[in-house]
């Protein structure tokens, strides 16, 4: 995988740039890394550390952010800088309705932080990762998008359904002085998030093999708002292959029931008359 990094541009409204709103813009972006870096992989680990790279000065002033692995026996990459493009991208819209893929509430803290500095004297940010042709210009819209997620209260529900992802992490806790704690991790294919999944110290035995492979979790999901997925208690699972997915008769198996109770036919005839 090639090197991964940002290039960003700042302009001014004159030839120089404010010293503080530089300092500002470089310790928001690089914070921001680092919690897509964690939040994309491990809670506890980050897998790079960021160069500034590059340096043009005075307006527009452009420098370059690169990543370098802390460990050089990592084996899993992740663009991270994309990530964050694609995260400030989706704040920069009138109807954000929830949380971008890795951000959390430090991520929308410097994003809103970031776009700030257009108070004192910047009138273009440009964002671009060295994974894409395109760039983003975050606008003073991201604020405005970090207070309603902030101060939105979300609903919370639990509804009987499936989790179709790969399996990350295994944490089994069975000391005779501790309640017993298992719980899995498995990445979400639909939402990109990191669901958490209570399981069995047996279940998670058995599913210790499929590490790093495709798994459908089903069980007791609980959702935030309408359809994103924050835990769920495993009742059963199947593990697939890649490009597969599991057939009616797997779904049966399993004791799944899309129709909540309700007869087939009545679900067909209902749609007939509404004309789907």
């Amino acid at each position: 995988m090639p090197k991964q990094g940002l290039t960003i541009t700042l302009t001014g409204t004159g030839s120089k740039l404010d010293a503080e709103s530089v300092i500002t813009a470089i310790e928001s972006i690089i914070s921001i890394l680092r919690s897509v870096d964690q939040n994309s992989w491990n809670v506890h680990t980050q897998r790079y550390s960021w160069n500034v790279v590059a340096v043009s000065m005075q307006s527009p002033m452009t420098w370059g952010v690169e990543a370098m692995p802390r460990n050089s026996a990592t084996v899993t990459e992740y663009d991270v800088a994309s990530a964050m493009q694609d995260g400030l991208a989706a704040l920069d819209n009138d109807s954000v309705s929830r949380m971008p893929n890795y951000f959390d509430a430090k991520s929308l803290e410097n994003a809103k932080r970031l776009v700030g500095i257009y108070r004192y004297g910047v009138t273009s940010i440009s964002i671009k990762s060295s994974a894409r042709p395109s760039q983003i210009y975050p606008s003073i819209k991201i604020a405005k998008s970090v207070d309603t997620l902030v101060n939105r209260k979300p609903k919370e529900y639990e509804s009987y359904g499936s989790i179709d992802g790969k399996l990350r992490q295994i944490t089994v806790d069975d000391r005779e002085d501790h309640k017993a704690a298992t719980e899995l991790q498995i990445i979400d294919r639909r939402t990109d998030q990191i669901v958490k999944c209570r399981v069995t110290i047996e279940q998670a035995e058995k599913l210790g093999q499929y590490i790093h492979k495709r798994v459908v979790i089903y069980g007791v999901i609980r959702y935030q708002d309408e359809d994103t997925p924050l835990s769920v208690t495993v009742e059963n699972y199947d593990p697939i292959d890649e490009g597969s997915a599991p057939s009616l008769e797997d779904i049966h198996k399993a004791g799944i029931h899309f129709l909540h109770g309700r007869d087939s036919a009545d679900v067909i005839d209902e749609a007939r008359e509404n004309g789907e």
